[in-house]
């Protein structure tokens, strides 16, 4: 029998598109949907989307990281010893909103992202300006040669006073406090803008549990 044949022969799809699964990842099994299967020279991997999560964390797999879906596998994997934060911390949706207690707050999964160390700490560094400083960050960058956020506020600031001082008319005095707090509105929106992209690139609420930890 020819080599390469049976090769062939031994590598069958164990899976298809539409059904459901566990994937393991770390010690962890995480209930999935299989999306889309492709084959390659060395096997078969699997497009899945993670049951409670977007889309933007859908991820390809081999097939010798997923096994049939059985509900009470969900969870660590028998004789693994799984740490409380981190993928571990998290089976299911329908587990965490079960023990969620009122008012609690969904913690992500930072280690699913796979961010690299640099980006990571940059993140964490603007999600405490934010946070606790109340600093609003310059963006974009200057080193792009636009101007920043605080800059634009600036310039419609003098345009605005500008204009009021021209008009000449009664109640500037009552035109020029809106400016201010139309001004502090904004900087508070783009403050929380920023907070929540934050908090997206790094799984959610963990960057304010790292901010405040």
């Amino acid at each position: 029998m020819d080599p390469g044949s049976g090769r062939k022969e031994r590598i069958k799809a164990l899976f298809k598109k539409g059904q459901r699964c566990l994937v393991r990842y770390m010690d962890q099994y995480w209930a999935a949907l299989i999306m889309r299967a492709r084959k390659a020279d060395d096997g078969y991997f699997y497009l899945v989307h993670y049951d409670g999560w977007s889309k933007k964390h859908d991820e390809e797999v081999r097939q010798e990281d997923i096994i049939k879906y059985n509900p009470e596998m969900i969870g660590p994997v028998p004789g693994t010893e799984v740490e409380e934060e981190g993928p571990g911390s998290l089976t299911s949706v329908k587990k965490r909103k079960q023990d969620a207690s009122p008012g609690a707050i969904e913690v992500g999964v930072e280690l699913r992202l796979h961010m690299p160390a640099v980006l990571k700490t940059v993140v964490l560094k603007d999600c405490e300006h934010v946070t606790q400083t109340g600093l609003l960050l310059p963006l974009p960058r200057p080193a792009h040669h636009r101007p920043s956020v605080k800059e634009v506020l600036e310039k419609y600031k003098a345009k605005a006073a500008a204009e009021i001082e021209s008009e000449g008319k009664e109640g500037d005095d009552a035109k020029a406090a809106k400016l201010e707090t139309l001004t502090e509105v904004t900087r508070v929106l783009l403050r929380l803008g920023i907070l929540w992209a934050s908090l997206e690139a790094t799984g959610k609420m963990k960057a304010v549990q790292l901010c405040h930890g």
